[in-house]
């Protein structure tokens, strides 16, 4: 299965494997829509059905400390969460925020 890059209102939905076959052409597509700016560009990667080094490179690479490019990740497969947990680096995924409504 390839990857597919599904935009959604605030960013992208990754859809298949991460992997180092898919990467050389992952890494340009989620810059080219990470602009730089004040909002974060939201990842949703939960129908990631692979996930490898080179996904995992690719995530750090995006969330590297200083990046112009604002990116969170929102939410995450199985397969992603087990590889980042593996790595201690479960705090890469950011769950959005639930907003509280006061009537």
């Amino acid at each position: 299965m390839e990857l597919e890059i599904e935009p959604t209102p605030a960013g992208v939905r990754l859809i298949g494997e991460m992997t180092i076959y898919s990467a050389a052409t992952l890494k340009p597509a989620l810059l080219e829509r990470s602009p730089t700016g004040t909002a974060p560009v939201e990842v949703d990667l939960t129908q990631v059905s692979e996930f490898d080094s080179a996904g995992l490179q690719l995530l750090l690479m995006l969330k590297r400390p200083g990046n112009l490019r604002a990116v969170r990740i929102t939410a995450a497969s199985q397969v992603v969460t087990a590889a980042l947990k593996l790595c201690r680096l479960e705090h890469l995924i950011e769950p959005k925020p639930v907003l509280e409504v006061s009537l």
